[in-house]
């Protein structure tokens, strides 16, 4: 007799009661209010992964006055700003000489002030924060996000009864379009001093009231997505103090920045802004992935965007190789990605004073006339580089990466220094033709190769295997090569590898590396050879036995 299944763990079938639909209907309900929270989460983690894109605190040396801020950088001294782009201009529309425009320090702020004769002053960051992040018609589901955020201490040397005031406007479609908040194009709001506010679709009024000011100063948000720049609907948020105010909707068709100091009755209104931030959800990336066409010639900018780099991760109808003949002007750090793979050839310019980072297990390939690529660093973190010609800037190797001077056999001459890190490998193709042909590495700057740094020696495969046992031959390497610990290079610190080539050594003096060609043992089959070998055999003493039976 089988013996039966326990099934003592499982409830006996029955209709549902009253407290069973109940059950289940707050089940329900506690499930469809996690969705929706979970929902509000994704919402609040979409704006609160935008990149920024520009910061300024307006912190310099000392006060300055004048018709044009040129904002740079790295907060440099004696310069205007804070930011990821490059260089910033401020454009600026004060028309008479007792209107003031000036960077206050220690504060860290701009200060407008207009004249009563004047009326009121404009300054404009002169950049599209729309068009210039990326392509005209955003890409981004539901649309582009954008956030500005500031702080403004509005008409603070008057009293509060005063109509002066202090204004920011976004979604403009000129940088120097200089008209009030109240007929301008975009979106905006205006504070006067105590607090009054009132916000502005365009030229209409949308909300009005009055928001605590901390010391004077009060935070601003503003937060809008566009679904294209061609005049379209964009929903606009607005924050004070963290504090949610309203929404709307407004047609806008540019993304300019501008603040206004508007001074009435008289009146010679002081107004301050400071820690202004850009934000947004705009593709940083310049992906050629899937490129209609392989030989891509556009000329590339960063403009100065901290993360915007060149991704190839995937290739059009199982290509594995693209050429960029367009340079690459950097304006911040940049990342050159290359997957696994697939190789890049960069024959174009690469320029900008600042940090170039190869990374993935692809191979980059950059071929360049003299001075065509200069740049502050370049790091290999990951997967390959073959660098030929000319390169300007120092050159760091990082464990795990591989770098060849050459594409094939080649020449590199480095002005700057190069650091090959342990783990790192340098690869030295050789190949003989009617004359021995190497790799070349010529650095003008210091060179190190790190303890467990790799030298590798391979043949090159253009060229037929013309070598001939015991035969040597000298590589060209910088004189003075130092070791990890600024001594003079000991190889056996290092790993050499090479299946035809034995090391002989490096003459500091002269820079040559010296190997000695190994022809390969002949005539002693390799262990898989063998098992074929017996396989056959057996195959053929099983067919003998059959055939005699």
């Amino acid at each position: 007799m089988a013996k039966s299944k326990d099934c003592s763990f499982c409830p006996p079938p029955r209709i549902l009661t009253c407290g069973g639909f109940a059950l289940l209907a707050i089940l329900f309900v506690a499930f469809f209010a996690l969705f929706l929270s979970f929902g509000s989460v994704a919402i609040a983690d979409e704006w609160d992964s935008l990149n920024t894109f520009f910061s300024d605190n307006y912190q310099v040396k000392a006060n300055k006055t004048g018709a044009n801020i040129n904002d740079t950088s790295n907060n440099a001294e004696g310069r205007f700003g804070d930011g990821l782009l490059g260089s910033l201009n401020y454009g600026i529309s004060n028309k008479k000489s007792d209107n003031q425009v000036q960077v206050k320090n220690p504060q860290g702020s701009l200060l407008l002030a207009a004249a009563s004769s004047q009326n009121n002053i404009h300054v404009s960051p002169l950049f599209d924060f729309g068009t210039n992040l990326g392509t005209s018609t955003p890409s981004e589901e539901g649309g582009r996000l954008y956030e500005i955020d500031l702080r403004i201490k509005p008409a603070y040397n008057v009293s509060a009864s005063v109509d002066s005031w202090a204004a920011i406007m976004v979604g403009l479609s000129s940088s120097k379009q200089y008209s009030t908040i109240t007929a301008g194009d975009g979106a905006g709001i205006y504070f006067r001093n105590g607090g009054a506010y009132c916000i502005y679709n365009g030229a209409s009024s949308v909300k009005t009231g009055t928001v605590t000011l901390d010391n004077g100063w009060v935070d601003v948000k503003i937060q809008y997505t566009v679904p294209n720049f061609s005049g379209g609907a964009s929903e606009f948020n607005i924050y004070l103090n963290n504090t949610f105010i309203t929404s709307f909707t407004r047609n806008i068709s540019g993304n300019y920045i501008q603040f206004e100091s508007a001074s009435q009755n008289g009146d010679y209104a002081l107004n301050l802004y400071t820690d202004l931030t850009v934000k947004s959800s705009a593709n940083y990336n310049y992906d050629i992935s899937n490129a209609d066409v392989f030989a891509l010639d556009k000329n590339w900018t960063t403009n100065g965007l901290d993360k915007r780099d060149v991704v190839f991760q995937s290739a059009r109808d199982g290509a594995t190789e693209a050429e960029h003949t367009g340079s690459i002007t950097m304006g911040a750090n940049t990342t050159i990605d290359v997957a696994s793979g697939l190789t890049l050839l960069q024959s174009g310019g690469i320029t900008g004073q600042y940090t170039l980072t190869k990374t993935g297990e692809g191979t980059l390939q950059i071929n360049a006339v003299q001075n065509a690529v200069d740049v502050e660093s370049l790091v290999v973190s990951s997967g390959r580089l073959d660098m030929k010609e000319y390169f300007k800037g120092d050159l760091e190797i990082n464990n795990s990466a591989t770098f060849s001077p050459g594409n094939s056999i080649g020449m590199l001459n480095q002005t700057g220094d190069f650091t090959l890190d342990e783990g790192a490998t340098l690869w030295l193709e050789v190949g003989k033709g009617d004359t021995i042909l190497t790799d070349v590495l010529n650095v003008t700057g210091d060179t190190i190769f790190e303890d467990g740094s790799i030298i590798k020696i391979a043949l090159d495969s253009s060229y037929d295997n013309a070598f001939e046992d015991g035969e040597q031959v000298d590589i060209l390497l910088p004189t003075g090569i130092k070791g990890g610990d600024g001594n003079d290079l000991d190889l056996n610190n290092l790993v050499f590898q090479s299946s035809m080539f034995d090391l002989v050594g490096y003459n500091a003096g002269t820079g040559y590396l010296s190997v000695v060609y190994s022809e390969p043992a002949a005539g002693v089959p390799e262990p898989s050879t063998w098992a074929l070998l017996l396989l056959g055999a057996a195959g053929l003493l099983y067919v003998r036995k059959r055939t005699r039976k």
